[in-house]
């Protein structure tokens, strides 16, 4: 798994990261495989992977995992063949979640 930036994921967050790359990954080749034109509409992506619901109290690293999913995500994205990168709206709770999300963002060189 390719850790960005400044912090190290604990063994739980290594397994939520895990479980979405493992659903994208087959989501997005299954997708890719069977669309001439690059990604096909999200409403023709199946949705048979389950939505991942990530909580727990302040300071546990959420908003940390949830960056490493999304550019884990986008890197596997940018493999899938097709010519242009992925759209993603992330919203957060607080300002220091949004700020955390672009600043990782920024630092592993994903445009805006």
């Amino acid at each position: 798994m390719v850790m960005r930036g400044r912090v190290q994921l604990n063994p739980e967050q290594r397994q939520a990261v895990a479980t979405v790359l493992a659903g994208a990954r087959t989501q997005v080749r299954r997708a890719a495989a069977s669309h001439t034109k690059g990604m096909p509409p999200l409403s023709e992506i199946p949705d048979s992977v389950q939505p991942l619901a990530l909580f727990g109290p302040p300071g546990t690293g959420k908003t940390v995992t949830l960056v490493e999913c999304v550019l884990q995500l986008m890197h596997a994205w940018g493999g899938a063949g097709q010519g242009s990168r992925p759209r993603l709206l992330l919203c957060a709770p607080q300002n220091y979640s949004a700020d955390l999300i672009c600043s990782a963002r920024a630092d592993a060189g994903v445009p805006p």
